[in-house]
């Protein structure tokens, strides 16, 4: 069951990888977009990127809690509910900063230059990079648990 988990959580962290990791200038500069337009989404992403750093560092503090809490055969249900609760928070915050990114540069470059910008970054990671990519994670994961890949 593991192996199979694993692939499956690997290829969806590797698909949103691919907006979570940015937009480089030379992609914004082939999508004919101007100095100024790029210089305002590097910084939307910037301020992002602070953001986010700092909701997953607390997202992670809260995940770790619960994980103490269920060490204990005695937890109180209601005090592992406040807890899961509260992690899912960072959650919920985490995605509202991502899509106010995403909806920032939208606003910024339109409709048109927006369906270009995200077909750009999901050919980024088609095909066989990708792949490669998928292989070479999978190999270094199943090392570490001890399977053959």
């Amino acid at each position: 069951m593991r192996r199979f988990l694993l692939p499956l959580a690997l290829m969806a962290l590797v698909a949103a990888g691919a907006f979570a990791q940015g937009y480089s200038q030379q992609l914004l500069k082939g999508l004919g977009l101007n100095d100024s337009q790029i210089t305002q989404i590097l910084s939307i992403q910037d301020a992002t990127q602070a953001t986010l750093a700092k909701d997953r560092a607390q997202l992670r503090v809260a995940t770790a809690q619960v994980a103490a809490m269920l060490v204990d055969q005695n937890v109180a249900m209601a005090d592992v509910e406040k807890a899961v609760r509260a992690a899912n928070e960072w959650e919920v915050q985490i995605r509202l900063a991502q899509i106010q990114r995403e909806l920032s540069i939208r606003k910024l470059i339109g409709d048109s230059k927006w369906r270009e910008l995200v077909r750009a970054v999901r050919t980024r990671f088609t095909g066989t990079a990708r792949e490669q990519r998928i292989r070479s994670l999978l190999r270094q994961l199943n090392s570490l648990n001890g399977l053959a890949y």
